[in-house]
């Protein structure tokens, strides 16, 4: 299979939350993150297109950087011994230092 990330992939761990355009926070396990996107575990199965606000910090001494983007595609979790149900690809609209 060919890849087709543009940018290189950093493997991370950690807890945040999302938002949905609604305010409704969600819960979410970060897996991976790069320039253009992100894929992270979470309960709730989302529809490709859903925009998704959220803060985080992953880097340590640095401040956190906040983030505007939307789902690219999510399946099943692969690993069933997660406590997470899903698996969620976001790809990034915005990025910034100061909250969108």
């Amino acid at each position: 299979m060919q890849e087709k990330r543009k940018n290189k992939r950093l493997n991370t761990c950690g807890e945040t939350f999302l938002a949905k355009s609604d305010g409704q926070k969600t819960g979410v396990k970060l897996v991976d993150i790069s320039l253009g996107g992100m894929r992270v575990l979470m309960n709730e199965c989302l529809d490709p297109g859903t925009i998704l606000l959220g803060e985080l910090n992953i880097l340590p001494r640095c401040a956190p950087f906040y983030i505007k983007g939307e789902v690219s595609w999510a399946r099943p979790c692969e690993d069933k011994n997660s406590s997470y149900g899903f698996e969620i690809g976001i790809k990034f609209n915005k990025i910034n230092t100061i909250p969108i």
